[in-house]
C-alpha cells in the first residue's frame, strides 16, 4: 500500500491513494486498511473495474480472502473489547462475550479459530479470578475517570501530589448504599485514616510547603528514652 501511495500522489489518480499507515500504534490503522483493501477487491470484482483501479491495485486480489478473514477477526477482536470495557471481568462475563459472538458471522478459517480460543481463554482466566461480587477493570479508561474524579475531589491539591484523599477512590468505585458508606465511616476511626496516610504516604507536598512558609522556628524532635 505504501509503494502503490508513493506513485499516486500528485497524479490525477490521487484519489486512490490508500490510508496512512501508523507508525506507531499500527492496531489503531487495521479497521481502516481492511475496510479499504476490501472495498478495492470489491470495485475490482465489478463487471467494469475501473482501469485506474486495476492499474494501480490489481494485486490486492490476491488478498480477497485474506482481508474477508482478517474482517472477522477484526470484528472478533473488537466485540470482545467492548464487553470487557464496558462489562469489566467478573464471573457473568463469558456469557456476555458468548452473547456478543453470536451476532458476528465467523468462519473456521484456523487463525480465526485460534484467536477465539485465545481470547476466551483471557475471558475465562481472568473472570475467575474475581471473587464473588467483584469485577476486574477491563480498560484504563475506567481507571483516568477515576483519577479524574480523584483529581476533582482534591482540587487545589490536585497539583500536589497524592495526599490521603486518595482514598476516595475507593468510594467511587463500586456500589455502596449511604448507610454502608456510614458503618464504614463509624467503623474506622478518623486517628486510624490519618496514621496510615502518613505511613503511606509520608509528608505531603503541602506540608513540606507549609513548613518552608514558618516563620516560627518549629518545636525540636523528641527522642523518647528507651530505658
Amino acid at each position: 500500500m505504501t509503494a502503490t501511495a508513493a506513485t499516486l500522489r500528485q497524479t490525477r489518480a490521487a484519489h486512490l491513494v490508500a490510508p496512512k499507515l501508523r507508525a506507531k500504534a499500527r492496531y489503531m490503522s487495521v479497521a481502516t486498511f481492511v475496510r479499504f483493501g476490501r472495498l478495492v477487491a470489491a470495485k475490482l470484482r465489478a463487471a467494469t473495474p475501473d482501469p485506474e483501479v486495476v492499474t494501480h491495485y490489481g494485486w490486492v486480489a490476491a488478498y480477497a480472502d485474506a482481508l474477508t478473514v482478517w474482517h472477522e477477526q477484526h470484528a472478533l477482536v473488537q466485540a470482545t473489547l467492548r464487553i470487557v470495557r464496558v462489562e469489566g471481568l467478573f464471573a457473568r462475563t463469558p456469557t456476555l462475550v458468548d452473547d456478543e459472538w453470536a451476532r458476528l458471522t465467523l468462519s473456521d478459517h484456523p487463525t480465526t479459530v485460534r484467536l477465539r480460543n485465545r481470547l476466551r481463554a483471557y475471558v475465562d482466566r481472568w473472570s475467575r479470578a474475581a471473587h464473588p461480587g467483584e469485577r476486574l477493570i477491563g480498560s484504563t479508561e475506567i481507571l483516568e475517570s477515576a483519577f479524574g474524579l480523584q483529581k476533582r475531589l482534591s482540587r487545589d491539591q490536585a497539583a500536589s501530589g497524592f495526599t490521603g484523599l486518595s482514598l476516595g477512590v475507593g468510594a467511587m468505585i463500586g456500589t455502596a448504599t449511604p448507610e454502608q458508606t456510614l458503618a464504614d465511616m463509624d467503623r474506622v476511626p478518623e486517628k486510624v485514616v490519618q496514621n496510615w496516610t502518613q505511613r503511606m504516604f509520608g509528608p505531603t507536598v503541602q506540608w513540606l510547603r507549609r513548613q518552608f512558609a514558618r516563620t516560627d522556628t518549629p518545636p525540636e524532635q523528641t527522642v523518647p528514652n528507651p530505658g
